[in-house]
């Protein structure tokens, strides 16, 4: 399909974005998809697949609800799978309900994806973009309506903290590599809100140059303000990049000892989390991240211990060494 030219480069005002949009879309075919499944994000701990059932069954007839939780019982992955009847009441509720707020149960607005059992787009990073310097009222709908007519997206997010606070950057995920390309090319410098944005291929560590490294799923990352050292800011701030399988917070007495473990379900998604929020400032502090190392937990952990319990601990060690 030809698709016709518009200026993009300056959208300084929600009339102008707009407009761009209205014209765009015209040319373009619609997120539809051949699926019956939808995944739904960014949930509260508040939700169960009663309440879903409610709220979707609205709009759609639905076959079945499962929420997840790969986190220990008393933790939440926020996250869920819905089967509805036929495919076209699965397109239904996407177009409605995909970013829905109810304040009495969600925290945020949900975030609908296609359920798609093939891995493999996720994993090739085929049209996956990066998209930094975002105005800072821009949420995952505003993004996902700025893309959505270059492509049909598989995936759109953008980064925000616990309280639901834009951190300025996000990626979307076309289905189609050819969408992703064009989107850079005419996205890519364009002015919004008196800022200029960059919207780029994500780039993997060992598409940067340099030497590939042994591939790792553990993620360190330090530097966090207390309040930000909860599982569920945590999941927050770094859930955007993808599946958390674990989360380890180390204390003492209670209170958190300014450092965390992250583990997610694959390598690519790790080294996204490093590249994109190391030296990140998220409230008053500079995040470090990076490949989380068997004996840094072992050396943040004795800075914090007293002198003489780490005395202690070595004469018991020293003890050991001589009588066995």
């Amino acid at each position: 399909m030809e698709k016709k030219e518009f200026p993009i480069k300056n959208l300084e005002n929600t009339e102008d974005r707009s407009e761009f949009l209205k014209n765009l879309s015209k040319t373009t075919e619609s997120n539809s998809s051949d699926s019956n499944s939808l995944y739904v994000g960014d949930l509260s701990p508040k939700v169960d697949e009663q309440s879903l059932f409610r709220i979707f069954s609205k709009v759609s007839k639905v076959e079945s609800i499962k929420i997840f939780n790969k986190l220990p019982k008393d933790e939440f992955l926020n996250y869920c799978y819905i089967n509805f009847k036929s495919v076209d009441d699965a397109n239904r509720a996407f177009e409605i309900l995909n970013f829905y707020c109810d304040s009495k149960i969600f925290l945020k607005p949900i975030r609908i994806m296609w359920n798609n059992p093939d891995d493999s787009l996720r994993k090739s990073g085929d049209g996956n973009l990066f998209v930094k310097n975002l105005p800072k009222n821009f949420g995952s709908k505003a993004l996902f309506e700025l893309f959505s007519p270059f492509g049909k997206i598989s995936s759109c997010k953008m980064a925000s903290d616990e309280d639901g606070n834009s951190l300025g950057y996000g990626f979307v995920h076309f289905e189609q590599l050819l969408d992703g390309k064009e989107a850079i090319a005419r996205m890519n410098g364009a002015t919004i809100e008196k800022k200029k944005i960059f919207v780029g291929p994500f780039l993997r560590k060992d598409e940067r140059g340099g030497t590939v490294k042994p591939r790792f799923t553990n993620v360190y990352v330090k530097n966090l303000d207390s309040d930000k050292c909860t599982k569920e800011s945590v999941i927050d701030i770094f859930g955007v990049f993808g599946e958390i399988t674990s989360i380890f917070i180390p204390k003492k007495e209670e209170k958190p000892l300014g450092f965390v473990f992250v583990n997610f379900f694959s390598p690519e998604d790790a080294e996204e989390a490093i590249f994109s929020m190391n030296n990140k400032k998220i409230g008053n502090s500079s995040l470090y991240v990076g490949k989380a190392e068997k004996k840094i937990r072992t050396t943040e952990e004795s800075k914090k211990k007293p002198p003489q319990e780490i005395f202690s601990k070595k004469k018991k060690n020293f003890k050991k060494k001589i009588f066995n």
